[in-house]
C-alpha cells in the first residue's frame, strides 16, 4: 500500500492492514531487534512520547499474537 502494508498469513487466514506505524513495527520485528530496540524507534522516527511509543507497541504486538502472526522468543545471553 502506499501510506501501510498488508500482511497475510495463509494458514491461518489472518489479514492485518497496517498504517505507517504498524508497517514500521512489523519491519522491525526479526528477530534481531528488541521491544526496547523498536520502542526507541518509534520514538525517534515518529516523534512520540516514550508511554504512547510502549502502549502503541505492546498493543500491536499483543494483537499480532492472539492473530498467531508472530512467535515469540526469548534473548539468551549469549545474544
Amino acid at each position: 500500500l502506499e501510506d501501510g502494508a498488508v500482511v497475510v498469513t495463509p494458514r491461518a487466514g489472518n489479514v492485518r492492514v497496517l498504517n505507517r506505524v504498524g508497517t514500521a513495527i512489523w519491519e522491525l520485528i526479526n528477530g534481531e531487534n528488541s521491544l526496547s530496540d523498536i520502542e526507541t524507534r518509534l520514538i525517534r522516527d515518529f516523534d512520540v512520547p516514550f508511554e504512547q511509543a510502549r502502549r502503541d507497541l505492546l498493543t500491536f504486538m499483543e494483537e499480532l499474537d492472539r492473530r498467531d502472526m508472530i512467535t515469540w522468543r526469548s534473548r539468551s545471553s549469549n545474544d
